[in-house]
């Protein structure tokens, strides 16, 4: 009886430490947020869902669209340097978007922009088992002025993983691009 119990307690202590080792979508976003603080982009790409990734590289994939010089211009511009129409056809998702956010977060338009040493996680919703809500604030200047943004990004459980998902405002950037470009 001693043994079944012993046995009993070390199961019990073995379940509660894997409970507390798994990390939750709000761990998640603070490990993201960290990696763009540090400027690690290759790593914080890998942050986002196959579905996000895929979906982001088709808003994006509109440079064949573009006159020779515009699409020079869309590659400096947006990407990370040397990144060309060739090169960028070789990439996979994950690495299509690590380029886009090391051109967009290092470029002297954005970084002054952006503050990624002020981000507060405020909370998680979990809707379901493979669906979360973490609610962010962050502090941006644009124009001069200082604001407070808060958002909603939704992440998905995928493989064990919490990844996020696409986000209205990566969204928006890629529609406000091609637009720009378009017309």
């Amino acid at each position: 009886m001693k043994i079944h119990f012993i046995k009993f307690i070390a199961i019990f202590f073995l379940s509660m430490n894997c409970l507390a080792i798994e990390k939750s979508a709000s761990d998640t976003a603070r490990e993201f947020y960290d990696l763009l603080k540090q400027e690690n982009y290759s790593t914080a790409a890998t942050y986002y869902s196959p579905g996000a990734l895929r979906e982001f590289r088709q808003l994006m994939n509109f440079e064949n669209e573009l006159a020779r010089t515009q699409k020079q211009f869309f590659f400096e511009e947006y990407f990370e340097p040397d990144l060309n129409d060739a090169s960028a056809k070789n990439l996979s998702d994950t690495d299509f978007m690590a380029a886009f956010l090391n051109g967009m977060l290092t470029s002297d338009n954005f970084s002054q922009m952006l503050n990624y040493n002020k981000v507060d996680i405020l909370g998680e919703i979990t809707e379901r088992s493979d669906l979360a809500h973490v609610l962010v604030r962050q502090w941006i200047s644009l124009g001069g002025h200082k604001m407070e943004v808060v958002e909603v990004t939704s992440f998905d459980k995928v493989g064990g993983d919490w990844k996020i998902r696409m986000t209205g405002r990566l969204k928006g950037v890629a529609i406000m691009i091609r637009q720009q470009l378009l017309w």
